[in-house]
C-alpha cells in the first residue's frame, strides 16, 4: 500500500508559496509578516521532522520547500539534503540546484547553478557570481 502525502505539510507549502505568488509587489511590512510567517511555518516543519513521518517523495519535497525559505545556511543545507532524498523517491525538481545554490551563497562561496539572484544595481537584480 502506498503511503499518503503529509497533508499538513502540503497545506504549509501552500501557504508558503501563495505568500510569494506577487512578491515584486509587496511592500515592506508585508516582506516583514511573510518572513514572520516562514520562521512559523520552519518550526513547525523541524517538528514534524523530528517526529519522524515524512514518507513520500511529496513529503520531502514540501518539507525541502520550507526549508529554503529559512535564514541560515543550515536550513539552505536541510533543504538540498530533503531534496536530494524526494529525487531519490522519484520527484526530480530544481530545487536540489536551487537549495546548493543558496547554501553556497549564503556560506560566502560561489554558486554552482547561477539561480541565486543577489547582487543589485538599481532595480534590476542579477546572478550572484558562479564558480
Amino acid at each position: 500500500m502506498k503511503a499518503a502525502d503529509n497533508a499538513e505539510l502540503k497545506t504549509l507549502t501552500e501557504a508558503d508559496q501563495a505568500e510569494r505568488k506577487d512578491w515584486a509587489k509587496l511592500t515592506q511590512a508585508e516582506k516583514e509578516e511573510l518572513s514572520r510567517q516562514d520562521t512559523a511555518r520552519l518550526a513547525r516543519v523541524k517538528e514534524i521532522l523530528k517526529e519522524g513521518t515524512l514518507s513520500t517523495a511529496t513529503d520531502f519535497s514540501n518539507a525541502g520547500l520550507i526549508f529554503q525559505h529559512g535564514v541560515t545556511p543550515e536550513d539552505y543545507l536541510v533543504a538540498h539534503e530533503l531534496a536530494l532524498c524526494a529525487w531519490l523517491l522519484g520527484n526530480a525538481s530544481s530545487l536540489t540546484a536551487l537549495a546548493e545554490d543558496r547554501f553556497l551563497v549564503n556560506s560566502k562561496r560561489l554558486q554552482r547553478f547561477g539561480s541565486q539572484f543577489s547582487v543589485k544595481r538599481g532595480d534590476d537584480y542579477f546572478p550572484s557570481p558562479v564558480e
